[in-house]
């Protein structure tokens, strides 16, 4: 399972990295150099080669001397997601679970292109997804666990029919993406509106509770592609962010002793600071 994720961030990375090998004129420049801000409300460097936001002061040059940004600026971003999740699938979970509530704490770094038009972005967080069983009959399904021998004590082997009550899963995700800044370049102190899309892979483990027994928890390995839409706002603290996001799941798990795939969509308020 952590293979496919591999392979799939993989083939994401490399025509990215590709592109970014071939930039040309990389001129590097000093930590300490100073950086001004024009009429037009754009932060540069007096030279003009290279530039940072200047939302919340003054600060250096430092992050633009790495070959990876070219002559570009690199931008952090923490992101708080929160929102509802909607199971689907064909095998047991996706059909027997119903709306649940996902929160995501997201770390973005964002490389911008020569134009601040664009940023190539790294995202690195945690998450956590609860959704409950279905209101209604649910068909049960039959675990060989250990379990107390009524007679002798001792812990003995046996089928028990069980029905999911709830399920809950804890992940790390990393991935990549595309942002796309509309309404001005990534570094005017002004609003601004942009678009992204993602991709990257989650792992981390869930616990299934059941109307029989306690619990069961088994890792998860998952795979997302989201796309957002945000509206960002110039503060003493950064550039603030309101937005939605959108994005499509799917987790691989055996916590049934079966292969228990599920699909979700994801719906979810976005709040964040860029720097």
């Amino acid at each position: 399972m952590n293979l496919r994720i591999l392979l799939a961030t993989f083939a994401i990375l490399l025509p990215l990295g590709n592109a970014r090998a071939q930039t040309q004129g990389y001129a590097p420049l000093s930590p300490n150099a100073t950086i001004v801000q024009d009429e037009g409300g754009v932060a540069s460097v007096g030279n003009g080669a290279c530039r940072r936001p200047l939302v919340g002061g003054g600060g250096t040059c430092a992050s633009c001397d790495s070959p990876v940004g070219g002559n570009a600026a690199i931008g952090t971003e923490l992101i708080w997601r929160n929102g509802a999740s909607f199971v689907f699938g064909n095998q047991r979970l996706g059909r027997e679970l119903g709306t649940g509530f996902t929160t995501e704490i997201i770390a973005r770094t964002l490389f911008y292109s020569q134009d601040y038009r664009e940023a190539f972005i790294v995202d690195l967080g945690v998450g956590d997804t609860y959704n409950p069983a279905r209101s209604g009959a649910r068909t049960p399904t039959v675990l060989n666990i250990l379990q107390p021998n009524s007679r002798t004590g001792a812990a003995t082997r046996m089928n028990i029919p069980v029905t999911v009550k709830n399920y809950n899963r804890s992940y790390l995700s990393y991935g990549v993406g595309k942002q796309w800044f509309l309404w001005n370049d990534a570094l005017t102190v002004g609003d601004n509106f942009r678009v992204g899309v993602d991709i990257g892979g989650r792992w981390g483990s869930s616990s299934a509770r059941f109307n029989e027994i306690r619990h069961r928890t088994d890792t998860i390995d998952g795979l997302y592609i989201g796309g957002d839409a945000k509206w960002e706002t110039p503060t003493r603290f950064g550039m603030f962010s309101v937005g939605v996001r959108t994005e499509w799941t799917y987790t691989w798990t055996e916590i049934l002793q079966a292969p228990s795939d599920m699909q979700e969509i994801n719906l979810l308020l976005s709040l964040g600071v860029r720097y």
